[in-house]
């Protein structure tokens, strides 16, 4: 198919340039990173044209999608002849979301599909294929728990060692679609837009399809890699970054405003500490009642022991350092214990004992059920995320702005939501985190300053 781009209508940035100038379209892989509205779009549609090949874009979502065909336009006379939304029917550059590959429950599926596929690939050097698919199904009905440990551990291989036979069994039917459909059109270059949003799943399917293909991948993002953070696409780029555009000169070239990155930290409210301090005090009257219960001490000598070195080291550790001496715990500490009590004593428990002891914990706020053990923290995480105070703090960054700016003053607030209450125990009614609240304070606040000022 040959390529309908042209050269394009604009004129190209200095940055744009020279990463352009950089690239070698001999690469396979490339990532190149940018900040927002630096034009990445731009760069990618010319990388298509240079390479000359039919591609596919994947993007986080539709209205990104469109902005690519939009985009388009300006290396060709009519985009809807040269790009496609869908895949029905393929065209010179194939525009589609990463939920195309699959819905995220389709890639949960899949992925355990996949880590079941190299368990049983394990166990095959020992038992027939038969054998081992009725082992893991043996091991899934009567341990769910190791069972579901063993999985999450062939799924973190997965990641790290990439088998091309497993995978292909293992992919969902959506994704083996697509990949046949874009290889019988001629598919050689795959863009994945805001690349940091690829789940394990799709990336998993990207370096498949990348192999089916023979495709060049070029990565764009605004998001760093970082090393502590690593996910599966940045495999994909083999970890590096080939070409990098700088905030400052986007910023130089007027297509970013000048700007500064500042924390202001604010502290909750005296009642908003009082309510935190309430969830505090369940988790400890729920430990009391576990640390003077009979079958602590012979839990204490039971994890002493060794007996859970192996599977729980820092509950030994936490139980080891309190030997002999009264237990001092912090919030996290005790709800490690109480998990690692629950679990040794519950299921030898008499009636009476349990009945007891769920008494306990639901008057706490507290379950266990599964040997799941769920502290309901709500209150905790309502106040940290959506603390009166800052919206309090908010205004005194606006109140310190406009006594600098006065009429020239601009600002951009985002809240966490347009209209928000929060769940009953949280003081209802109170409207945390609305951007209605936060509007109506600051218009309040701003107009009490305008007119100390006319003063």
């Amino acid at each position: 198919m040959e390529c309908p781009l042209g050269e394009p209508s604009l004129t190209f940035r200095k940055y744009q340039n020279d990463v352009l100038e950089q690239v070698k379209l001999e690469d396979k892989e490339m990532l190149i990173v940018a900040p927002p509205g630096s034009g990445k779009t731009i760069i990618g549609l010319e990388l298509i044209k240079r390479l000359g090949a039919p591609a596919v874009v994947f993007s986080p979502t539709t209205i990104i999608a469109k902005q690519w065909k939009e985009k388009c336009g300006f290396f060709c006379k009519d985009p809807d002849k040269v790009c496609a939304l869908e895949a029905e029917e393929l065209k010179f550059i194939n525009i589609f979301t990463y939920q195309r590959i699959s819905t995220r429950s389709e890639a949960t599926e899949a992925m355990e599909k996949m880590a079941r596929g190299m368990w049983a690939k394990e166990l095959q050097k020992n038992l027939s294929p038969e054998e081992a698919e009725k082992e893991i199904q043996r091991i899934e009905k009567k341990d769910r728990e190791y069972y579901e440990k063993k999985v999450g551990s062939f799924v973190s291989r997965l990641r790290r060692e990439y088998d091309r036979e497993v995978i292909s069994r293992g992919l969902h039917k959506n994704a083996v679609e697509l990949v046949g459909r874009l290889k019988e059109a001629g598919v050689k270059t795959i863009i994945l837009d805001e690349c940091h949003h690829l789940l394990e799943y799709w990336g998993l399917v990207i370096e498949y399809l990348k192999e089916e293909l023979g495709a060049t991948v070029i990565g764009l993002t605004a998001t760093y890699p970082i090393a502590e953070e690593k996910d599966v696409f940045f495999e994909i780029f083999t970890e590096q970054v080939d070409y990098e555009v700088s905030v400052p000169a986007v910023v130089k070239e007027g297509f970013l405003a000048p700007y500064r990155e500042l924390a202001y930290i604010v502290t909750p409210t005296d009642e908003e500490v009082e309510l935190i301090k309430s969830d505090i005090r369940r988790v400890d009257n729920a430990f009391s009642f576990i640390a003077a219960h009979r079958m602590f001490p012979e839990f204490c000598g039971w994890v002493q022991g060794g007996e859970m070195f192996k599977d729980n080291y820092p509950l030994y550790e936490l139980i080891v350092r309190n030997k002999g001496k009264p237990l001092e715990m912090n919030y996290d500490e005790k709800v490690l214990a109480m998990k690692g009590f629950l679990d040794y004593a519950y299921p030898i428990m008499g009636e009476e004992d349990r009945n007891n002891l769920f008494h306990v914990l639901k008057s706490n706020g507290i379950s266990y059920l599964n040997r799941v053990l769920n502290v309901a923290r709500t209150v905790e995480r309502y106040v940290l995320s959506y603390s009166e105070n800052r919206i309090n703090g908010a205004l005194e960054v606006l109140k310190k702005e406009a006594s600098f700016q006065g009429d020239k003053l601009r600002a951009l607030v985002l809240a966490d939501f347009d209209v928000h209450v929060p769940a009953g125990r949280v003081k209802p009614g109170r409207e945390m985190g609305s951007a209605t609240l936060i509007f109506a304070r600051m218009v309040k606040a701003l107009d009490e300053l305008n007119e100390a000022i006319l003063r």
